[in-house]
């Protein structure tokens, strides 16, 4: 699992910062661009990146799951036309949510993780036999948004 970057952990040599200027990948440990030479943001403010990336990288997993679902559902089950459209559905507002994260990373989490759940509890109300349908993903999707959450007040 995704781990949210502590203050008490160093940093893995190869994570990497992108410049704000010239958008170029500079050493995580460098305190300038190496193409450019504009200043990078000091040490709390890359934890804040990392834990950002951490809860950006949840809800990408978790979009992933809907569309996973989506295709299995379509291939494998021949679900109804109900079913897929909400997986499809799901799975995009997933991805906007993913790109509404790099602005607004709290919110995005939140409305991320209550979809998902939610989700979870009515799909258990209206049909309690797929409680134990795709369990593994289920626990590893609840697992990761509650680690996004986590790095976004980390």
């Amino acid at each position: 699992m995704t781990r949210a970057f502590r203050k008490t952990s160093s940093p893995k040599k190869e994570q990497q910062l992108t410049c704000r200027k010239c958008r170029k990948k500079s050493d995580f440990a460098d305190e300038y661009c190496s193409n450019c030479g504009k200043e990078l943001p000091d040490w709390e403010n890359r934890r804040t990146i990392l834990n950002l990336r951490v809860a950006q990288n949840s809800i990408a997993f978790i979009a992933g799951i809907f569309f996973l679902s989506f295709i299995w559902a379509f291939l494998f089950e021949k679900a109804s036309l109900l079913i897929l459209a909400e997986n499809l559905v799901v799975g995009l507002i997933m991805t906007v949510l993913f790109f509404y994260s790099k602005k607004f990373p709290r919110p995005a989490v939140f409305t991320a993780t209550g979809l998902f759940v939610g989700l979870l509890v009515l799909s258990a109300i209206l049909n309690p036999e797929t409680i134990f349908q795709g369990i593994i993903l289920k626990l590893a999707g609840i697992v990761i948004s509650l680690n996004a959450i986590r790095s976004v007040f980390g």
